[in-house]
């Protein structure tokens, strides 16, 4: 078993990390930065004598072979189109390897996306492009809420409100996808799904045999879903055929975010800064970061660039994904109910906040400028409502 060594940063933020070497032996360290300056991306990683800096680079090393479109290593030669082979004579063999066809739902070849039909509007056009971003989803706190809100961006977010039908209360907050929101049924433990161009709704999968609290949060991670509830040391997650268990060694709390690129799972501390990195290719954990305990918990985790940002009922704020470094993003808040996700092709962060009266504010953080904007959209929900929870719809495009 990997050894856990925790340290304490400068700025009171304590670094766990788990490495593994290529040879297959484990190590642990401490980041002891403790920079309250934040970086948007993830710094370069380097190796001493007798002991390892966890932190990771996004550089792409050289390997000497290449790989094509469809995720093949070749010996360095670039092909298009069907796959040829040169034999010993100097002749051409073709294997006559049939070409994607849009609305075969396989994405395959240059295609980004493909959602079974030829239709523009939907996600995916009819040349299977992804189309913009279209989709926000608001939801309540769940444990009671018997719908969610589904927002138009490319219409001044034009809200639709969604009641699902006869499934008794939502247990989690819901997982949005590229089209879908997924949700957990009181109704028979199942998990259903509603299509947001459609508007029709579909079971989808049955959830695990045992509901282990009352609130809590579904995840869409690429292939499928994960799902935790709140102080319960562990998630499941489903690749799109079965479920798996993957233990953490956190408290966690309301909110979970999915990194696309790493395929990294963060999940919040409960009543705490901080969160845990799962890597769900290896469902191994990769590092820990704690801080402060807060008095508030709130639905508030977003990832992107490096950067992880949560928040209490007094601010909002990033921490550094790999040292832990902390920074107020100085983004106004009133009330203590605020929820945030970053939007996928812009790279702003979007944050719905209380500002008394039972209604909330809309605004756009960039991270770049470090400057809130307080857009002209305000939303109104219930004062009976505990936490808002925020999610984009993903982008079409594959990985």
């Amino acid at each position: 078993m990997p050894a856990l060594i925790a340290g304490c940063l400068n700025n009171n933020v304590t670094v766990t990390t788990t490495v593994t070497d290529s040879g297959g032996d484990t190590s642990t360290a401490t980041d002891s930065s403790g920079d309250a300056s934040s970086s948007e991306s993830g710094t370069e990683g380097s190796t001493t004598e007798g002991s390892t800096t966890a932190v990771s680079t996004t550089d792409a090393e050289s390997t000497g072979d290449t790989t094509d479109s469809a995720g093949d290593s070749s010996d360095g030669t670039t092909t298009t189109g069907d796959t040829s082979t040169t034999g010993g004579d100097g002749t051409t063999d073709s294997p006559g390897e049939e070409l994607p066809v849009c609305g075969d739902g396989v994405v395959a070849g240059a295609e980004e996306c493909d959602d079974g039909n030829v239709f523009d509007g939907d996600g995916c056009s009819a040349l299977c492009v992804a189309e913009p971003i279209k989709y926000a989803v608001i939801s309540s706190h769940p444990g009671g809420s018997v719908a969610f809100s589904v927002f138009n961006l490319l219409a001044n977010w034009l809200e639709t409100k969604v009641t699902r039908p006869s499934l008794g209360v939502s247990k989690l907050y819901p997982a949005v996808s590229d089209r879908h929101v997924y949700v957990l049924a009181d109704v028979g433990n199942e998990i259903h799904r509603y299509d947001m161009y459609s508007g029709e709704w579909q079971a989808w999968a049955l959830a695990p045999a045992v509901t282990e609290n009352t609130a809590g949060y579904l995840q869409w991670v690429g292939d499928g879903l994960c799902m935790g509830y709140w102080t319960v040391d562990f998630v499941h997650c489903h690749d799109g055929e079965s479920w798996r268990t993957i233990d953490l060694t956190i408290n966690p709390g309301l909110v979970s975010t999915w990194d696309p690129v790493e395929n990294q799972l963060y999940v919040k501390t409960y009543k705490q800064f901080g969160f845990q990195v799962v890597d769900l290719d290896t469902d191994q954990i990769v590092r820990t970061i704690l801080d402060a305990s807060v008095t508030t918990e709130l639905s508030f985790g977003a990832y992107a660039q490096g950067v992880f940002y949560t928040a209490d009922g007094t601010g909002i704020y990033r921490f550094h994904s790999e040292n832990g470094a902390k920074l107020n993003t100085m983004i106004p808040v009133v009330g203590t109910k605020h929820t945030g996700d970053f939007h996928p092709t812009n790279g702003k962060l979007y944050v719905v906040t209380d500002n008394g009266a039972n209604v909330q504010s809309l605004i756009e953080y960039d991270p770049l400028t470090g400057a809130p904007t307080t857009l002209p959209k305000t939303f109104t929900f219930s004062s009976t409502t505990a936490s808002l929870n925020l999610r984009f719809q993903r982008s079409a495009k594959k990985k």
